[in-house]
């Protein structure tokens, strides 16, 4: 059986109540990878990351 990751992220106001008029925004994303995916995309964010970092 494959194994699959999810990755979920919030920004903006989650609260439904008091909305910010200034910033009226919720914004909710994800992303569902295999495994095998997974370690090919963490390695490449790792080296864009080191690469940036270090010039």
């Amino acid at each position: 059986m494959k194994k699959y990751y999810l990755f979920i992220d919030e920004s903006g106001d989650h609260g439904l109540v008091n909305l910010d008029p200034s910033f009226p925004v919720f914004l909710l994303c994800a992303i569902l990878t295999s495994e095998d995916n997974y370690f090919d995309i963490r390695n490449n964010i790792n080296a864009i990351k080191t690469e940036e970092c270090m010039g």
